[in-house]
């Protein structure tokens, strides 16, 4: 389940995810996904923002930095309250 996960979180198709979009994916209870990503909190990056939703995003470190993050997080606020 490890690889399945991880190689979830690198899909091109996706900036950031949430557990439950990864889980939905694989056709896995949540708790897998949460399981692998806290067993490797080395290599998964916990976005600044959070899903419109209110859930945690998650991405791999080597996808984005911390800085890439918040650039993100201040592009979404920007637009959010500007238009």
């Amino acid at each position: 389940m490890k690889g399945q996960v991880l190689a979830a979180l690198k899909n091109s198709n996706w900036d950031y995810r949430t557990v439950a979009g990864i889980a939905k994916e694989l056709k896995i209870p949540k708790y897998v996904v949460v399981e692998v990503i806290r067993e490797n909190r080395d290599k998964v990056l916990i976005s600044a923002m959070k899903s419109p939703k209110g859930e945690e995003l998650y991405a791999l470190k080597n996808k984005k930095s911390k800085l890439q993050d918040y650039w993100s997080s201040f592009r979404s606020m920007t637009a959010q309250k500007y238009g």
